[in-house]
């Protein structure tokens, strides 16, 4: 049976959909895909070769940046990040593939980082301190995403919160203002690009 790269990238897809990143195994993409281990290892050559494989598909697949123009460096940040946060929201899991795989192995999240420095640079800022910025925001959006994505059990997020109570306060604080979660984001992003 010949396989492509894009359908073993599609049934790990949907393992992460079912299982998370722990059910993304070799021997289920075996089983799922009736094919041998040489077959997929033909393709990709180790695991982290395919989740860096994953990690391209979920940003190339759901983030469209519209043209640059004119536009601020601000806003250009916020839109693509908002749209890297929405994507990795797609799939379970899906922020701790993209994070491990990073800049270097998703290269449209490069993409997307060399524009909004380029962008920067074109509009005074520095190189140091636009480095420091994006790559600032870019880490904030992945803890934020795997933040959203992990579940705490109810009671021990009771527990933990009696023993903190400047986090409770700060929880209660929160709710009491009725953020979603993509506001909370946005808040936080902002703050950091000032």
């Amino acid at each position: 049976m010949k396989l492509s790269g894009a359908q073993i990238i599609e049934a790990a897809l949907a393992l992460l959909q079912e299982d998370g990143l722990e059910g993304v195994t070799f021997r289920k993409l075996q089983t799922r895909l009736s094919v041998t281990a040489p077959t997929l290892y033909w393709r990709f050559h180790s695991k982290a070769e395919l989740l860096n494989a994953m990690s391209e598909h979920i940003i190339a697949g759901h983030v469209e940046i519209a043209e640059v123009s004119d536009r601020s460096w601000r806003q250009y940040v916020i839109e693509a990040l908002t749209s890297v946060r929405e994507a990795m929201l797609t799939y379970k899991d899906g922020s701790r593939i993209v994070a491990d795989a990073g800049i270097l192995g998703t290269p449209s999240l490069a993409s997307i980082i060399e524009e909004g420095l380029d962008l920067m640079r074109t509009q005074g800022v520095l190189i140091a301190e636009s480095s420091l910025i994006i790559f600032a925001a870019l880490h904030y959006t992945f803890g934020h995403v795997i933040e959203e994505q992990t579940s705490l059990d109810r009671s021990d997020q009771q527990i933990f919160l009696r023993t903190h109570p400047l986090i409770q306060e700060a929880v209660i604080s929160k709710s009491a203002k009725r953020a979603t979660s993509a506001e909370i984001y946005l808040s936080g992003l902002e703050r950091i690009l000032g």
